[in-house]
């Protein structure tokens, strides 16, 4: 398996801050990725992973599917950016009519449920070709 060192990683809060504010940023089903031209020989990834997508397991879960994903299918066909992947919060539960929250074990949210690696991979490539910063899905090559 290829390393995930300090250099393919957004570690400073001034770098999360200049990708998040000066880049481009496009939706996916789960995910928030902010695109910004990178300082690094090569691509760099942070991730932002809030208490409201759920509890540490949940959150370590996806945060360990996003660099799989990042440093086994788009590290090596991504050109020099810096890339900032937030998920997006868990969706917060329907109330009926009754006032009662439905399907809850918590008060408060549900978790977003990681899907599984396949399912990432996808939603980053997708979400990177809207961002023309990634070759069309099915493609091999950057355009």
């Amino acid at each position: 398996m290829p390393a995930f060192g300090r250099e393919s990683r957004i570690l400073a809060s001034r770098d999360f801050d200049r990708v998040m504010r000066s880049g481009r940023r496009a939706h996916g089903r789960n995910l928030i990725l902010f695109l910004a031209k990178g300082d690094a020989d090569c691509p760099r990834l942070g991730l932002a992973v809030g208490r409201k997508v759920g509890n540490a397991v949940c959150r370590n879960r996806w945060k360990r599917l996003l660099r799989s994903a990042f440093r086994l299918s788009l590290k090596d066909r991504l050109a020099a950016v810096d890339l900032v992947v937030v998920v997006k919060a868990a969706p917060v539960p329907e109330v009926q009519a009754t006032g009662k929250r439905t399907g809850l074990r918590s008060q408060n949210r549900t978790r977003r449920v990681a899907p599984g690696l396949a399912a990432v991979e996808r939603e980053l490539r997708d979400v990177l070709f809207r961002l023309d910063a990634f070759p069309e899905p099915g493609s091999k090559g950057p355009r």
